[in-house]
Formats: C-alpha cells, structure tokens, sequence
C-alpha cells in the first residue's frame, strides 16, 4: 500500500476538446493518502474565444462569469508555483487535461515535474462502475458532490475514486498504475 504520499487531484473545464479547446477553469485539491485536503488552488480562465452554449449547459459557466478572469498564461503560471513538488499530479482521462494546459502554455512541459497517473485506467481495473465517466465512479463513491462538469467537484470525485482504489488495494496488485509519468512521456506517447 502506498503510504505517506502526496497527491494532487486536478481537473481543467474547457470551451472543448483538444487542440481547439480553451481552458476556462482548472481546480486541484493537495491531499494525502488518509483523504486529508491540504490545500486548494481554483481559477476561472478569460478564454480568447466565447464559451459555447452547449459547454454552458454541461459546465454551467458563461462567458460572463469569465469577464473579470485572468489569462490561460497568467493562471497557469499560478498554478506551477502552487503546485508541491512532492505531490504525484492525478486526472481523470489526464491526457485531455494535459493537452490542454499545454495547449495554453507550452512552457508548462519543463514547467511542471510531477509525476501524472491517469485514474480513468485506475477505475477500469477496479471494474465496478457501469461506465468509467466521473459523473457515475462520483454517483458511486461520493453522492453527495454535486455540480458534476465543474473543476472542482470532479477533482473531489477523483479523490474518492483514488482512495478508494487504494483502499481496495489496487496499488498493490498493480503499481505500474501508480507510478506516474511526466507530463512530457505523456505527451510523447501519444504521439509515437
């Protein structure tokens, strides 16, 4: 069993999927391995693009409620120097937020050293969710977070969700699971 480490639960909300995308939300909870929360990063994003009406009806965020954010690169920014340099980055489908911040600020690939482990292929071998989506492992492991498609919540979703696999001692049985990657082989992988 994993103990003693910290994990960074991290979730982006866009104006759609990669490469046209645009962030307009990112929220990442710091905990460790009993659930404690340590700390929180949230932001809302001014994208140089309106936020569609079919992400406002899934997200809830308009692009009025974005008016008074910062830029992708000014957020960003924040986000690197927040992020713990111990803390292992976690994702549910890490590849599309990863694409996305460094679709925004392609300096974030020497910027961010965390190691990033997805939870979507976590939840696969867990294997006991009807589907994979957050919104069903959140209707499962933790029906009181609500506000499903918004940053923060699903980054409490994907805190149960790696509790529990830990808890179900999925760690052990299979570690490849949670060692981690850099954001680069990451990248790299997908592109080979």
């Amino acid at each position: 069993m994993v103990n003693g480490r910290l994990w960074i639960a991290f979730d982006c909300e866009t104006t759609g999927f990669p490469p046209i995308g645009r962030l307009i939300e990112i929220s990442a909870i710091l905990f460790n391995d009993s659930g404690k929360v340590l700390d929180e990063f949230h932001a809302f994003v001014f994208p140089p693009v309106a936020v569609p009406s079919f992400i406002t009806r899934l997200t809830g965020i308009t692009s009025e409620m974005l008016t008074d954010a910062e830029s992708a690169s000014v957020v960003l920014g924040k986000f690197v120097g927040w992020l713990n340099p111990q803390a292992t980055l976690v994702a549910h489908n890490a590849l599309f937020d990863v694409r996305i911040l460094v679709r925004e600020e392609p300096a974030v690939i020497g910027a961010i050293s965390n190691p990033i482990i997805d939870s979507l292929p976590i939840a696969k071998t867990l294997g006991c969710f009807p589907n994979n989506k957050l919104e069903t492992i959140g209707a499962y492991l933790c029906p009181e977070v609500s506000g499903y498609h918004r940053a923060a919540a699903d980054s409490q979703i994907v805190i149960k969700l790696l509790l529990h696999a830990i808890d179900c001692r999925i760690d052990v049985e299979y570690p490849e699971l949670f060692s981690g990657q850099s954001l680069r082989s990451m990248l790299d992988s997908v592109q080979r």
